[in-house]
């Protein structure tokens, strides 16, 4: 009985091993992309939230003329915005708006060359380069 009892504990320690190491072995499942000022993914692996989103690169501001008013064009960009997840099938969907950084509402946010770096509790999880657009 001893023995039985025994074999079990063991089975049962591995098989919560694994499910710890597959949990905490993060992956994109679909890159991720940016749509506007929207950058959407989405990943296996990922432990519970909250999480956040570092999002560096460049951006630029066009207004209504179509004209760039900043004297340098392309400033830098390095900003930390909170991530809506939903899991769906053990794939959590990640969405992140980035703010815009144009001084009026009706000039045009432009960015290129991101990085983005999933966050959770001040450690890095995951990070790419996500693709210009989600077409």
């Amino acid at each position: 009985m001893k023995a039985k009892f025994l074999s079990f504990a063991v089975a049962l320690l591995v098989l919560l091993t694994i499910t710890i190491v597959y949990a905490n072995n993060p992956k994109w499942t679909k890159a991720p992309c940016v749509n506007g000022n929207t950058i959407t993914g989405m990943a296996t692996g990922l432990g519970t939230g909250p999480y956040e989103l570092h999002i560096t690169g460049l951006y630029d501001c066009v207004n209504k003329g179509g004209n760039t008013p900043r004297s340098a064009n392309w400033s830098n960009l390095d900003i930390v915005v909170p991530v809506t997840s939903k899991q769906t099938g053990g794939n959590f969907k990640i969405s992140a708006v980035i703010p815009s950084q144009c001084d009026h509402a009706n000039w045009t946010f432009l960015t290129k060359d991101l990085q983005v770096t999933l966050i959770q509790n001040g450690t890095e999880v995951i990070s790419a380069t996500p693709a210009p657009s989600c077409n």
